[in-house]
């Protein structure tokens, strides 16, 4: 009697999934609208997914990769544009990075200019 009534239930729960898909609804909405309860929908997604994954011996629609395998290319050296400090600081900054350049250069040229005003005012 037991089996008859757990046939049942995987028949209703299945019927209930399928009208689901069809629906358009999202699934909270779905049980809602059909006074089920979201937890016993997922649960049923997942025991009936189960079941059919045994039956055909396949494993249920796998999940896309997270991650994706990346081809190796060969990338050309980059070239850097350095700029010594009295200091002895050395600043290295890729010379295809136009903005990087500038403002190494304004970071560099700010403490020497105000330097050179106290002399210009002297």
């Amino acid at each position: 009697m037991a089996r008859r009534s757990t046939e049942a239930k995987r028949s209703q729960w299945a019927e209930r999934l399928r009208r689901q898909g069809k629906s358009g609804l999202s699934i909270a909405a779905f049980c809602r609208r059909h006074s089920v309860s979201e937890t016993g929908f997922y649960y049923w997604k997942r025991r009936l997914k189960g079941a059919s994954s045994k039956a055909t011996g396949r494993p249920p629609n796998p999940e896309p990769p997270r991650f994706v395998q990346l081809q190796e290319t060969t990338v050309s050296p980059v070239s850097y544009v350095e700029i010594s400090v009295a200091s002895g600081a050395l600043i290295r900054v890729p010379a295809d990075n136009v903005v990087a350049i500038a403002a190494a250069v304004r970071v560099v040229a700010t403490p020497l200019a105000r330097s050179q005003e106290g002399v210009a005012d002297a």
